[in-house]
């Protein structure tokens, strides 16, 4: 039986009012369902990218009274805070163990998501200097080379964890083609036991391209509103019910969720 690490995104990158209670409520219901990471974003309660981490602790703290599912912040989004205000995050807090990790620029849609290579080395010793995860979030193939010379140069964490991002507007696209060469690049890059991937599929309709991962080796997969508000052919109204038909499909194909410490053993989580 193949085990698979999965990561819910739960809140949508748009404007709107996020109901706490109820974004906890459905964070445990994804936990229950055998969600091994939630990815989350600083935000206020009108879902605005923020410096000031008030509104995210108080989900954390409700989520860790509750579960012990890996709460990954992210470093990223596009906004228009500096590098020192998206890295705020990366601190002593123990409850939270991973970052994800933009290593290069890229156009998403209308928008330019701005990562300067003097930027993207700040992020990294921010990571490096708290001991967090990172997980590196590649959008095209020039990320791939790009992750390459900097954990060279400045010594990641091993397994080198990578998600393949695919089907933004200006960035490589949703299609099987594309994930077989960039998941070669990723091999030719790396000394097996070195690297790990896995997929995220923005603005997905379906779990086909999700499946052709899984197929081909993909070891962690993220799924949830920020990326796409589709279960398996129909938009849904909560993040655990992509969850519940993710795992329904993934239980026909002789594939299992990982346990939340089974996944940091997967990551090298200390």
């Amino acid at each position: 039986m193949k085990k698979i690490l999965l990561s819910v995104a739960p809140v949508e990158a748009i404007r709107h009012k996020i109901d706490q209670s109820a974004l906890v409520e459905d964070i445990l219901k994804c936990s229950e369902l055998g969600t091994s990471m939630v990815h989350l974003h600083v935000r206020d309660e009108n879902a605005c990218l923020t410096e000031a981490p008030e509104f995210t602790n108080r989900i954390i703290e409700e989520i860790r009274k509750y579960s012990n599912i890996i709460i990954e912040i992210s470093t990223g989004g596009v906004s228009d805070l500096t590098i020192e205000q998206r890295c705020v995050c990366v601190s002593e807090d123990m409850r939270i163990e991973a970052h994800s990790l933009n290593v290069g620029s890229v156009n998403l849609g209308e928008q330019v998501y701005i990562n300067s290579p003097k930027d993207v080395v700040y992020c990294i010793n921010k990571i490096k200097q708290y001991r967090k995860k990172a997980e590196v979030e590649v959008f095209e193939l020039g990320h791939i080379y790009t992750t390459r010379e900097l954990a060279k140069k400045y010594g990641f964490s091993l397994p080198v964890w990578f998600s393949v991002v695919l089907g933004h507007e200006g960035a490589a696209p949703a299609e099987e083609k594309v994930l077989k060469y960039m998941v070669q690049y990723i091999k030719s890059s790396f000394k097996a036991q070195d690297a790990i991937w896995g997929i995220t599929h923005a603005h997905r309709t379906n779990f086909e391209l999700i499946n052709t991962a899984i197929a081909m080796g993909a070891e962690t997969v993220r799924l949830g509103f920020e990326d796409s508000g589709y279960g398996s052919k129909q938009q849904v109204h909560y993040n655990w019910e992509i969850i519940k038909e993710f795992k329904e499909v993934c239980q026909n194909q002789d594939t299992e969720f990982m346990s939340a410490d089974e996944a940091r053993s997967l990551l090298n989580i200390m």
